[in-house]
């Protein structure tokens, strides 16, 4: 109880359920309101509804059939190890990698946008080689999570970089993956002092312009807020597209014989530390030149 209000949670991953019960007079006042646990264990002896359980299965065998169709092959094995906080593992969360800039691509092309950004820990599951069905793809992102479309500037980026490599090597599941720009930083600067240059399309970015405007293409985690990342939260939002299940698989079967190659998901150095430690820096990071928009002849509904 807090200040009066009943707070009840029943737990996770349906290891209960929750029932609250309230009691009310004529008057629709409250009298009693009461919580407890029911657990998987308390249900064990009770008899299910034999109508609901044959819908149930249905649902869930037509599932089981969509997410078993093979959609694309990969001709690579893409890790989505997160690494080691010593630094001496790089992985999705201290370090760019090839299965971070695929899906960031797939979230720039598909989206028609200039940037994408996605934080590693939300990538949960390898890309393995040999055919790939629609539940793979499901099990890479598994939470169910929207493409968000925002509007950012060269100083809103930078801002957005600080925090997804404040704590680089040391793995962080708001360390960035991303497409569209590169990033150089110095890990032994400050916080908020860290990133040195911002490069899109080969052009180094004023990042102390406040009004240039770039599309970026995130999931509505980050949007909101996640990871701490309230910069992209307070940013304008120009549209949302669909669940990152779709997008994924649009890109990939739009690839040459729907195959992933290692040309298409290989490290490129869009995210170095500089192992000069300058702050100052003024040399050209090596930028990954953009891949053609695609037309994967299907349309995303926006909202």
């Amino acid at each position: 109880m807090v200040d009066g209000v009943l707070i009840a949670q029943a737990g996770q991953y349906q290891e209960n359920l929750g029932l609250v019960s309230i009691t009310i007079n004529s008057n629709a006042e409250i009298l009693e309101k009461t919580e407890e646990i029911i657990t998987k264990e308390d249900t064990a002896e009770i008899a299910g509804d034999a109508n609901v359980k044959a819908l149930a299965d249905a649902m869930k065998q037509s599932v089981l059939d969509r997410y078993s169709e093979v959609v694309t092959r990969s001709e690579v094995f893409l890790s989505s190890e997160g690494g080691t906080d010593d630094g001496q593992t790089l992985g999705l969360r201290n370090s760019e990698q090839a299965l971070g800039n695929l899906i960031t691509d797939s979230m720039r092309v598909i989206g028609n946008v200039d940037i994408a950004i996605i934080n590693g820990g939300s990538i949960r599951t390898d890309i393995k080689e040999g055919d790939i069905t629609r539940g793979d793809i499901n099990s890479i992102m598994p939470f169910g999570n929207v493409l968000i479309i925002k509007e950012a500037t060269p100083k809103a980026l930078k801002e957005i970089m600080e925090n997804g490599s404040e704590f680089a090597p040391v793995t962080s599941g708001r360390f960035p993956q991303i497409s569209g720009m590169n990033v150089l930083y110095d890990q032994s600067n400050a916080a908020g002092e860290k990133v040195i240059s911002i490069m899109i399309n080969g052009w180094d970015l004023d990042l102390t312009d406040d009004t240039t405007i770039y599309t970026l293409a995130t999931n509505d985690f980050m949007a909101n807020g996640g990871n701490k990342y309230t910069v992209i939260q307070a940013l304008q939002t120009v549209s949302e597209l669909g669940s990152f299940d779709e997008i994924f698989e649009q890109y990939i079967v739009s690839l040459p014989n729907k195959t992933i190659t290692a040309d298409d998901a290989k490290i490129e150095g869009r995210i170095q530390e500089d192992t000069q430690n300058s702050q100052n820096s003024s040399r050209s990071l090596p930028y990954h030149r953009i891949k053609n928009k695609v037309n994967t002849g299907v349309e995303l509904a926006q909202s």
